[in-house]
């Protein structure tokens, strides 16, 4: 929306007049969508996730005979923001009341107790931009907001006599390149000069309750000129590097006997191309389907059985015997059970492991085993001995106890690990070069018998303030390109962050707190750079934050393609020798593969998306990680999609040197990494 009024540009407002009582946003509400369409059309809500969240945390509400826009959780964080996120030289504006000085210590307020409620101005994320606000309803303060925790005070005024609680005030801050100035009730009160921020979208932002009228986003006209024509310069620049990018096209459909729900791909002996073994959905009690399916789409073989598919564990198959055929093992009808993936055929079973000690007391997941777990495929008996099979608890933060099974379903030994409990997954990787892996689990590193070799510093206090705070996931990256050098250890802990470790003797070597940090994948992101990158990315309550660090843990590029993803896996999809990110779960605009300087290379074709389920229908459907399927070296994009899967490739053919395909790992890996 633009139109001029006193010669200035209005780029977005928000009409209340216009409004009606009720969510602002709410995945139920009939009122819903006639509002997003009409009095919110240019604006959305950052924070609320239909899957999450039955409504937003803001509401149209009646006050003092006036319609308001008020942030209604009981003291918690809320946000608004633009839906145009290039703008540099701008207004925002809006009376704002504060009707409380406290607030719990959430992330999104950055763990404080006091109302902080105001404005948000140049976005770069949700944990990066300035807040102009309302502080305690005692002062007015401009923060430069730096991470989760980070707030750099740049400018405070405070009245002399009374204060601001009550009544609605005026705040405005405007920018003209690093020249930041803001007034209360029309009344310059803070004028600074910081270039941090250079552009991004206009926003509220409310910690505790307050109420907001009178929204307007606005510019003056050389300004608005100024914006565009950086906004359109930086337009053609993108378009330029996706012509010179190989774009996704649908290359391949594989046909499913039902509504996939998990996937793994496995070359199968007299199959030229890989084969998927995938569980779908039966009627309402009849269980799941898992079957195997060749390239063609033709059913190799069926099993039906109550599965345990779900939550971090997806199928997981290998050759874990040695004997030249891949083996899937899976939970089911509460045994494990050992098949052959080629045929089949039984091969094993015995009771799944019991719930395990400390469990007693924890909720069960709807399942007829009433537990659930992880597993992973180690090789803990020296090279050239068959693997292993790890289980461990796995329900809202983990567990305390693991299983190591072997190949014929032998118990091996079984481990009770003390506080704090270790999340949800686990990888297990050879780091000192002797041929026996050794154990990531969580924030603890165990050897091949289990026995522990270091705990990560501060995890004894994990996790003991709330189901956030606990180990989401783990993984290894090369601290340079000799591997003598060592490895380093990445840990998404939540809300404690991400960490980084010396694989070695679990020294800290970097710590950064930019939202709950859910999901990472580590490959060679960088190639100018020595060692393994990372690409780390935020959920709850801040969906969507994407971090790439370096094997030091200095972060490289930052920002958020939107308010769904939680990271991606990487993809060999050009001969440069430099992977891209392929965002998992997100939206149709931010869908596809990412560069490692934050832009949408190669967008992903809107044919992907899935009908809704259960979610809302702006959401992708369930991206594979990428490998080669299609008979290259380099990677190709499956998507499960309903009833079949879409395979998409290049749409032009790449010229690179001969070399073999990357072995597909990924399922002895809790996150995905090259290494």
């Amino acid at each position: 929306m633009t139109m001029k009024t006193e010669q200035r540009i209005v780029l977005a407002a928000i009409d209340l007049e216009q409004a009606e009582t009720g969510y602002a946003f709410a995945g139920d509400s009939a009122l819903s969508p006639r509002l997003q369409a009409g009095v919110l059309a240019a604006w959305q809500d950052p924070i609320f996730h239909p899957r999450w969240a039955g409504a937003t945390e803001w509401s149209f509400t009646p006050d003092e005979g006036r319609m308001a826009l008020q942030s209604i959780k009981s003291g918690g964080d809320a946000a608004l923001l633009t839906r145009e996120t290039g703008w540099s030289d701008y207004r925002i504006s809006a009376a704002v009341r504060v009707l409380g000085r406290l607030a719990p210590a959430e992330p999104g307020n950055g763990r404080v107790l006091v109302n902080r409620s105001g404005l948000i101005f140049r976005f770069q994320d949700m944990y990066r931009y300035y807040f102009l606000c309302i502080e305690a309803g005692r002062r007015v303060v401009l923060y430069r907001r730096e991470d989760m925790l980070r707030f750099d005070e740049l400018g405070a005024w405070e009245p002399a006599s009374g204060d601001l609680l009550g009544a609605y005030q005026r705040l405005a801050i405007t920018g003209d390149g690093p020249r930041l100035e803001c007034t209360l009730n029309d009344e310059p009160i803070i004028a600074v000069e910081d270039a941090a921020f250079a552009a991004g979208a206009a926003g509220l932002r409310a910690a505790g309750f307050a109420a907001y009228r009178d929204i307007l986003v606005d510019a003056a006209p050389p300004q608005f000129t100024r914006g565009q024509q950086r906004m359109a310069a930086a337009a053609r620049a993108l378009q330029a590097v996706r012509e010179a990018t190989p774009q996704p096209t649908l290359a391949h459909t594989i046909p499913l006997p039902g509504a996939g729900l998990a996937v793994q791909f496995v070359d199968l002996p007299g199959h030229a191309r890989p084969c998927a073994l995938v569980i779908c959905r039966q009627p309402t009690g009849a269980g799941e389907l898992l079957a195997a399916v060749d390239h063609e789409g033709r059913i190799l073989w069926t099993h039906a059985a109550q599965l345990y598919w779900g939550g971090t564990t997806r199928l997981r198959a290998w050759d874990i015997d040695d004997d030249g055929r891949v083996e899937l093992v899976v939970v089911a009808d509460g045994l494990i059970r050992i098949l052959d993936a080629a045929t089949g055929a039984l091969r094993q079973e015995t009771p799944a492991p019991p719930r395990g000690l400390m469990m007693e007391r924890m909720p069960e997941k709807a399942r007829p085993h009433g537990q659930t777990y992880g597993w992973y495929f180690p090789r803990l008996r020296g090279p050239g001995q068959p693997r292993d099979i790890l289980f461990f608890d796995c329900l809202p933060a983990g567990g305390w106890n693991l299983w190591v099974y072997d190949a014929q379903l032998r118990l091996r030994f079984q481990r009770f690990n003390e506080q704090p409990q270790h999340g949800h997954h686990a990888f297990c990787f050879d780091l000192n070069g002797d041929g026996y892996d050794e154990i990531l689990l969580g924030s603890r590193l165990l050897d091949c018998e289990g026995r522990q070799i270091w705990l990560a510093p501060g995890a004894k206090e994990m996790d003991l303030f709330g189901p956030g705070r606990h180990v989401d996931n783990v993984s290894i990256g090369r601290k340079s390109d000799d591997p003598r050098d060592g490895y380093f250890v990445v840990m998404s802990a939540g809300d404690d962050g991400l960490f980084l470790l010396d694989a070695a003797d679990g020294r800290l070597i970097a710590h950064h707190t930019f939202g709950h940090v859910q999901g990472h994948s580590v490959s060679t992101y960088r190639r100018d750079l020595p060692g393994s990158q990372i690409w780390a990315a935020t959920r709850h309550r801040g969906y969507g934050v994407l971090a790439l660090f370096d094997s030091r843990g200095q972060c490289l590029q930052r920002g958020q393609p939107d308010f769904r993803n939680q990271g991606g896996a990487p993809c060999t999809w050009t001969a440069g020798g430099e992977d891209l990110l392929c965002l998992r779960r997100s939206t149709p605009e931010a869908a596809g593969l990412w560069d490692a300087r934050g832009r949408l290379v190669a967008p992903l074709p809107a044919g992907i998306w899935d009908p809704p389920q259960g979610g809302a229908a702006d959401q992708l459907g369930r991206i594979l990680p990428p490998e080669p399927l299609l008979g290259g070296p380099l990677d190709d994009i499956p998507i499960l999609a309903g009833e079949q899967i879409r395979i998409y490739t290049r749409d032009r053919p790449v010229t690179m040197p001969d070399r073999p395909a990357r072995p597909r790992e990924h399922n002895l890996h809790s996150t995905p990494v090259r290494l």
